[in-house]
């Protein structure tokens, strides 16, 4: 068996030899960041993904607002949101449903923007009426 067998001396190769592994370089420690920096890029990463988030959300006020006023169409965006339009009118949960809260949050999103007095968005001129009337309430207290 070769676990019984002595090892063989590898034969001294000279580094000019073709074929000859070179003697790995020590490894450098990578420089330390300072404090400064590491809280500059922690910060335009949170900054980067903020944008992401908000391009993100801003993509789905879009698809709620072409699914709302879309007699249907081959876009898969539209069809996806148009269904969970028909969801969130016909959802018995409430508040207990995620996908009624997710629409409900693109509604209010929609719908502090929107300034079309007949707005084909489920509910966005009930939110938009509402949201007037708290403004003044909150303008008349303060």
């Amino acid at each position: 068996p070769r676990a019984l067998e002595p090892k063989r001396p590898v034969p001294a190769v000279s580094p000019d030899e073709p074929g000859a592994k070179r003697p790995r370089s020590p490894a450098r420690p990578k420089p330390r960041l300072g404090v400064d920096q590491q809280a500059l890029e922690g910060a335009y990463g949170a900054d980067a993904q903020r944008a992401e988030k908000r391009r993100a959300i801003e993509l789905h006020v879009r698809a709620l607002e072409h699914a709302a006023a879309c007699p249907g169409c081959e876009r898969k965006a539209c069809a996806k949101m148009a269904g969970y339009l028909r969801h969130a009118a016909s959802c018995t949960q409430g508040a207990a449903c995620l996908d009624c809260r997710r629409i409900d949050t693109l509604v209010q999103l929609h719908a502090r923007r929107c300034t079309l007095d007949l707005c084909r968005v489920p509910g966005c001129v009930s939110l938009r009426e509402r949201l007037r009337v708290e403004s003044w309430k909150a303008a008349l207290e303060g």
